[in-house]
């Protein structure tokens, strides 16, 4: 894993879309540090120094309207808003339509399990498997077998 300081990583972010991803970058995962300034919805995120919205890496919430989207916001917002954050790209999803894909750490703890485990949100993959796949799929199932959250509710 390599540690890109964010000016680093707007330039990078900025560049992809005109020259395409950077081959020497192609099989790493990234780092990025900030502090989350806005909750969009259950799965996106807006992060201090970091252009656009970050996306949560294997996470999808109900849409605005749906069932259980405002305790999924909800939840985003009680568990992230103000704190310092580490995002973690993935080496197959990284960056899609102007938004980083990452997984997101608070204090250590990888929020984007939580979510799932706890039934805020429910597990999905955009493209290519993703690493922690299987980690995931196993918090859900188990938030199915507990009756938690939108599994309880919807």
């Amino acid at each position: 894993m390599r540690k890109i300081n964010v000016a680093t990583g707007i330039a990078l972010a900025l560049a992809a879309p005109v020259i395409g991803a950077a081959p020497a970058l192609a099989d790493e995962s990234r780092t990025y540090e900030g502090t989350v300034t806005e909750i969009v919805d259950g799965d996106s995120i807006r992060v201090s120094g970091i252009a656009g919205s970050v996306r949560l890496i294997g996470v999808h919430a109900p849409h605005p309207g749906g069932c259980y989207w405002e305790e999924s916001k909800n939840f985003a917002a009680d568990q992230l808003l103000g704190r310092g954050v580490t995002l973690r790209t993935d080496s197959v999803n990284d960056q899609s339509d102007h938004r980083l894909f990452a997984y997101v750490y608070v204090d250590g703890e990888l929020y984007n399990q939580k979510t799932i485990r706890q039934g805020y949100t429910r597990e999905r993959s955009y493209g290519p498997d993703y690493e922690l796949r299987s980690d995931f799929r196993e918090a859900q199932r188990q938030a199915k077998a507990e009756d938690l959250g939108r599994w309880h509710d919807c």
